[in-house]
């Protein structure tokens, strides 16, 4: 099967060594309690203070894990072996999606994000949720549902994000302490 698709050998062997990491850290959260490494491999954000090394939560994020390796395999593979012709739609979103997959390798560079640049990536991801629809609508009957669920998600972090800046520029000018611990960085 994977000498069907034109990245099919690498995109397994990357898989592959994402599901043996999901695999090794979730022993080593069940065995040890520390959600660390599973919890980064799997959220892609710094372990919660509050998680507790249980059964049901390395067992979440262990199918968190499984979606991201199933996401990567979709990705990586690349088209069917043999000429293809790609039409507007489909180049116009996969030059969005390599936008976003850019935008993305900041999270590694910037510790703290921000607000602009949370608006700025969610931008560039409801726009990625936009293109996707032509592409989806082809093949998956309800299309129309998940753009609607991608935009107002985004579209949500975009509009919210300006707004919480703006009570923490108000706080702290006020000098008064803000609720907020810190900021979360959204994928």
């Amino acid at each position: 099967m994977p000498r069907r698709y034109r990245s099919g050998v690498p995109a397994l062997l990357i898989v592959s060594v994402y599901a043996v990491a999901l695999a090794v850290a979730a022993v080593i959260a069940l065995t040890a309690g520390d959600l660390g490494v599973l919890w980064r491999l799997s959220l892609f954000t710094e372990v919660d203070e509050d998680a507790a090394a249980t059964w049901p939560s390395v067992l979440v994020l262990v199918l968190a894990g499984t979606l991201w390796a199933w996401a990567g395999w979709q990705s990586l593979r690349g088209p069917l072996a043999g000429p293809s012709e790609l039409d507007r739609d489909a180049r116009r979103l996969r030059a969005a999606l390599y936008a976003a997959a850019a935008s993305w390798l900041f999270y590694f560079l910037i510790p703290s994000w921000p607000w602009w640049a949370t608006v700025l990536d969610s931008v560039v991801m409801w726009v990625v949720v936009l293109l996707f629809h032509p592409v989806l609508e082809r093949s998956l009957k309800y299309a129309d549902h998940v753009r609607g669920a991608g935009v107002l998600g985004h579209g949500g972090t975009a509009a919210v994000t300006p707004s919480g800046a703006a009570v923490d520029a108000v706080t702290a000018a006020t000098g008064s302490s803000s609720r907020r611990v810190g900021r979360q960085r959204f994928p």
